[in-house]
């Protein structure tokens, strides 16, 4: 019976190719959009991949002060990070590491603009990038402030093409390192670990010695599970009181706030009201596609199903139930729908595989988020069932006299 069902499903989809085309881009459109849409999104505001440290981490990474006169908003130092951050109790570990700084590389009278980045050695631990060739530095490495180099496979075609760049040198505006080890570039997946050269904490110059509260560092820490988020928080903030009895004198600080949370967090704590309203206005544009294939499919079916009254009218002068003929008009729903999410699952991956060579996106890799089209597609495959019981269930209840004449009720 199924398979009669499929049959007679699949001619009537090719013998009406304009409703089947008008619903086939609908349901395309929407799930590609959609589709493409959240992995962006994810790939923004994520941390790592589930079920890795990355992702029961949280981070502090802006500092906001208050004075009579003015405020500063700017990245935490390293000074604040070491002495107020680093002596939490809660956190499994804790890193410290500067924001991507510019670095220029000269090869072969070439002259490639990068990022590079101080960090000390629990950035290694915590961010769990797997190694190409080589190692990361150690601790004895960094407390020797030794110049060694962490580079991307990226940076490394760059800088020197086919030939090896384990154990070369690397000439940089920041200094000469050792290159040690080499990590795929499509393995950062945060923004905020972003960079093409990864170099000891303690080769920046000045970062260290200085007592500013404000400077281009953050600290990533990293929660037993998400449930100790709150903990820390509390935690932290008990620092930051002391941070502010230390220098209120001295400083003439009014408040203080330092931020720490989730990359999600920090996404929208980042946004002012104008990105927010932004923000809330792609998810409602999003749901909106999702409602789009059950207003497309509804009209679009009663249209196709109208046009098939003479057929209808035959089969069920040679006995076709009701029932038989809305099986077969709910399986050209989920057939339509399901070759339209293989298409646009096709199309969503050359999109995503477009932008990642674009380089539109400066850090990692985005990849198709297959949760997210999965539960789309069950939503699809819904809305395609629901807007076809109703036509089909008028329609199969005609008399056959009046279907044959084209009688709708």
């Amino acid at each position: 019976m199924l398979r009669n069902y499929f049959k007679i499903a699949l001619k009537g989809l090719l013998r009406q190719k304009y409703y089947t085309f008008i619903s086939l881009f609908g349901i395309i459109i929407t799930l590609s959009v959609l589709t493409v849409s959240v992995a962006l999104m994810n790939h923004a505001t994520s941390m790592g991949k589930s079920g890795s440290r990355l992702d029961r981490c949280m981070i502090v990474n802006r500092i906001e002060a208050r004075f009579k006169k003015g405020h500063i908003i700017s990245y935490p130092s390293y000074y604040v990070l070491d002495q107020y951050v680093r002596n939490l109790k809660g956190p499994e570990a804790i890193s410290i590491f500067s924001e991507a700084h510019e670095a220029v590389i000269y090869s072969e009278n070439k002259r490639i603009p990068l990022k590079i980045k101080y960090t000390d050695d629990v950035f290694w631990d915590i961010a769990e990038f797997p190694f190409l060739e080589g190692m990361s530095f150690k601790k004895e490495a960094v407390d020797r402030a030794e110049m060694v180099a962490v580079i991307t496979d990226r940076a490394g075609q760059n800088i020197f093409g086919t030939k090896p760049a384990l154990g070369e040198y690397l000439e940089t505006s920041k200094g000469t390192y050792r290159i040690i080890g080499i990590i795929p570039f499509r393995e950062i997946r945060a923004i905020f670990l972003n960079a093409d050269i990864f170099v000891p904490l303690t080769t920046s110059l000045g970062a260290m010695n200085s007592k500013e509260l404000w400077g281009d560092e953050f600290a990533l820490m990293q929660a037993a599970d998400k449930s100790q988020f709150a903990p820390i928080k509390n935690e932290f903030q008990s620092h930051m009181e002391q941070l502010i009895k230390d220098h209120k004198d001295a400083l003439q600080i009014t408040s203080l706030d330092c931020f720490i949370g989730t990359m999600s967090e920090s996404f929208m704590t980042e946004a002012g009201q104008s990105e927010i309203v932004t923000f809330l206005g792609i998810i409602g544009m999003m749901i909106l596609f999702m409602l789009l294939p059950a207003v497309n499919l509804t009209t679009v079916n009663i249209s196709r199903i109208m046009e098939r009254f003479p057929e209808i009218g035959i089969r069920k002068a040679f006995g076709a139930s009701s029932s038989t003929l809305m099986g077969q008009f709910i399986i050209e729903n989920v057939i339509l729908t399901l070759i339209g999410g293989l298409i646009a699952y096709i199309l969503s991956w050359i999109a995503l595989l477009l932008i990642n060579a674009s380089g539109v996106v400066p850090w990692g890799y985005i990849e198709l988020d297959m949760k997210v089209f999965f539960y789309s597609m069950i939503v699809t495959v819904f809305f395609g069932i629901f807007s076809g019981v109703l036509p089909s269930y008028r329609m199969s209840r005609l008399h056959p006299a009046e279907a044959l004449k084209g009688i709708s009720r």
